[in-house]
């Protein structure tokens, strides 16, 4: 059951439309929330785009924005296996704070079904072979991995939501932009929809947490933070108890991580940091993503710089956004 999507008292799926970004209603936001209010707008799927599962907002013939990123994978995935490119919605609220945005209902059969589907994704991984030593957790992803565990019991409605969830809480937004998994991505969406009934206030922390996240600076700080991992004390533990590695095989398995991600980061880290938010591989197998990269940086098989230019190293673009094309550009 996708729980990240709830049901109105007409049946309808609810979803929320991040915030106005795009330029015909950037400068008058409110301006679209009071026209906008109980009129149809048009979803429209953008599978082109970085984020494969984007799906695009149009209001009056221009573009409003995107629907959320925790609401967006199921609603393509439904309108995919419908075969649709767009679908009608209805504005049924809006909000202001902590920024504009809209709640729009649009009813799709199966939109619920989504547990087997989000298998068949993941299995991809679980099938990706990694043999390469694997990072230990640094204390922050300790206390993260405490604090989600707890927060996994109150959502789940097995311990109460008191002051000692709310330190929990505190906790989890301290470190959990660490947590690039898709396992983080689903508990951010779960945990904001609890705190928006239980505790508004803290809600909007949240959101306003998510917002930031779908900035440049955030993609620079995945970047800065996968190049640095060479440097951690967690790498010199994991290469204290490593068994010699063979560079090749090495290299050969972690070219072979579904979606090209590590042909992307040796040519532009910005743009892997940007295709790993929006791809958000289970934890188990981004965490072998990850030691396997810091390996290959401290073995010189990777540079250690800053971005590059992907189209200065004669890569097609095109096929750098394109999820399904494996491998391709790793040759």
């Amino acid at each position: 059951m996708i729980k990240h999507l709830y049901k109105d008292s007409l049946g309808s799926c609810v979803v929320t439309m991040k915030a106005i970004s795009h330029c015909y209603w950037a400068d008058r936001p409110q301006e679209l929330l009071d026209e906008s209010v109980d009129a149809q707008v048009l979803l429209v799927r953008e599978p082109d785009s970085v984020d494969p599962n984007a799906v695009r907002v149009h209001f009056r013939g221009q573009v409003a924005g995107y629907i959320s990123s925790q609401d967006a994978r199921p609603v393509a995935a439904a309108m995919d296996r419908a075969a649709l490119t767009s679908l009608l919605g209805k504005v049924v609220g809006n909000v202001t704070t902590p920024y504009y945005m809209l709640h729009i209902a649009c009813t799709l059969d199966g939109i619920e079904d989504g547990t087997e589907e989000d298998k068949e994704l993941n299995r991809v991984y679980e099938e990706w072979k990694y043999t390469g030593p694997v990072l230990p957790l640094s204390s922050s992803e300790k206390r993260l991995q405490g604090a989600v565990e707890y927060l996994g019991y109150v959502l789940a409605e097995q311990m109460p939501w008191d002051g000692q969830a709310r330190e929990y809480l505190d906790t989890f937004l301290k470190y959990h932009r660490q947590d690039h998994s898709d396992e983080m991505f689903r508990l951010r969406g779960a945990l904001l929809r609890f705190l928006t009934e239980k505790a508004p206030a803290e809600a909007a922390l949240l959101e306003a947490e998510l917002h930031e996240m779908s900035r440049h600076e955030y993609f620079d700080a995945i970047a800065a933070y996968v190049v640095a991992l060479p440097e951690r004390e967690e790498f010199r533990e994991m290469m204290v108890r490593a068994p010699e590695v063979d560079q090749q095989a090495l290299l050969a398995e972690l070219l072979a991580f579904p979606g090209n991600l590590v042909g992307i980061f040796r040519n532009d880290k910005k743009m892997f940091a940007r295709r790993l938010h929006y791809v958000h591989p289970p934890r188990r197998a981004l965490r072998r993503l990850f030691s396997g990269l810091a390996l290959l940086q401290h073995l010189g098989q990777i540079r250690l710089t800053t971005t590059s230019s992907a189209k200065e190293a004669g890569l097609n673009v095109d096929k750098l956004y394109n999820f399904g094309a494996i491998n391709e550009l790793s040759k």
